[in-house]
């Protein structure tokens, strides 16, 4: 929820700062002094488009704007995180991935925030916003051909299980173990009829195969 008394006291300071008076910081929105009047007094908001003029105007983010400080800080956290996993991803960076990666992570930044900062656990935060984050990626235009490919991909990864199981050197004392023998035999196939499966779908609908 928002808090309109603070958001009135951010536009305030948003205006005082650029040495506008009402009159004139309302001109720039298309506001009317009156108008500038309540939203820093916390009875109104201005609108959605308003809002990110303003923001614009005093160089912060909406979600700064409706939210404060602690926001600052879950923001630059993203930033950072997704200039990283841009590079890990062998990407160029532009403002419209940038854009896009922000607005995947919204819902995870206002969740964070409205818990507050004195419950706030850095690594979680680190771990879900890497989830979602990668999640966006491999997404992409949610079309046939990326849904399909992240759908492999994954698949391809959880086959994985099968054989680092048999690597891991704590889990060969198990592998005699016909219960463990069976669900990993059993799986390894499934996950082979799935990729197929996929693979075979793709071809049905014109798109590249996936299996060499």
């Amino acid at each position: 929820m928002y808090d309109k008394k603070l958001i009135g006291e951010r536009i305030k300071n948003i205006r005082l700062q650029s040495g506008k008076t009402q009159e004139t910081f309302g001109e720039i929105f298309s506001a009317s002094k009156g108008n500038v009047a309540m939203w820093e007094k916390g009875k109104t908001l201005p609108n959605a488009e308003r809002l990110k003029k303003i923001s614009e105007f005093g160089n912060i983010s909406v979600n700064q704007l409706l939210y404060g400080d602690f926001l600052v800080m879950l923001e630059n956290i993203t930033k950072e995180k997704i200039s990283r996993i841009i590079q890990e991803n062998g990407l160029e960076y532009d403002k419209d991935l940038y854009e896009k990666l922000m607005s995947a992570a919204s819902g995870l930044i206002i969740s964070f925030y409205e818990r507050g900062s004195d419950s706030f656990d850095p690594n979680l935060f680190n771990r879900l916003l890497e989830h979602y984050l990668q999640l966006e990626l491999d997404l992409g235009d949610r079309d046939l051909d990326s849904l399909t490919e992240f759908a492999f991909r994954r698949t391809m990864d959880a086959q994985e299980l099968v054989v680092e199981y048999h690597d891991d050197s704590k889990a060969k004392e198990f592998l005699d173990d016909k219960n463990i023998d069976e669900f990993l035999t059993t799986i390894s196939d499934k996950y082979e009829d799935i990729l197929h499966y996929i693979d075979d779908y793709r071809k049905k609908n014109n798109l590249d195969n996936l299996i060499e």
